[in-house]
């Protein structure tokens, strides 16, 4: 207990903690962009879902139609 307590009353121990906080925040700051940069990779891949379905549903057409 008085290891901890004389952790938090040094000046550098505080300067430590702040700038460990500070880094912490840039990490979560990071990773929270990360997930949303994920989530809008995932509804541009969901709009081209469709797409694809329609063109595999053409070609099966275009293989039964009669040439001439």
């Amino acid at each position: 207990m008085h290891k901890a307590k004389k952790s938090y009353s040094d000046n550098r121990a505080r300067r430590n903690l702040t700038h460990l906080n500070t880094e912490l925040q840039d990490v979560q700051r990071i990773m929270v962009q990360n997930i949303d940069d994920v989530l809008q990779r995932g509804a541009a891949l969901s709009d081209l879902v469709p797409k694809p379905a329609t063109c595999l549903y053409c070609l099966k057409n275009t293989k039964k139609m009669p040439t001439s």
